[in-house]
């Protein structure tokens, strides 16, 4: 059986140092949001000058929702948010196991090409929100939804 490089040990750790910095970061910010009453806090600069939704655009709001176990609100905001979510813990958990295990198996059924999942998915759901929004006036979050009607 195979075992880890040095390199390799490093490198996951390293991915999964920054993944738990990430997710802490995201659920103090889900606070915060939470704690102003889903107010917009930061502002997004594209909803505001082009009056157009970012590809980001509602997953803090969706991240709160979550947090909270409130899983249809959650897919209102941001539909991606769950199954994104879940993708990074999948990868996460097969990182700790191949650090744990010293076995980098876990891996390689991983492919590295399937990370380009998730600028795909976010790209194609800012496309479609978009869409229905200009197009038919159909606006889940309703920040927008004056604008166009």
């Amino acid at each position: 059986m195979k075992k880890l490089s040095d390199y390799q040990r490093r490198m996951l750790l390293i991915f999964l140092t920054a993944n738990l910095i990430l997710f802490a970061v995201s659920a103090v910010y889900a606070y915060i949001i939470d704690s102003a009453d889903g107010r917009d806090i930061v502002g997004c600069s594209m909803k505001h000058l082009l009056r157009i939704y970012c590809p980001g655009c509602g997953g803090s709001r969706s991240l709160v929702f979550l947090f909270k176990f409130d899983f249809i609100s959650s897919f209102r905001a941001y539909p991606p948010m769950a199954a994104l979510l879940f993708f990074l813990i999948d990868i996460d958990l097969r990182s700790a196991l191949s650090i744990v295990e010293d076995d980098p198996s876990y891996l390689r059924r991983f492919k590295l090409n399937s990370l380009l999942v998730i600028p795909i998915v976010l790209l194609i759901h800012f496309f479609i929100r978009n869409f229905l929004l200009i197009r038919y006036g159909i606006d889940p979050l309703g920040d927008l939804i004056n604008f166009y009607t």
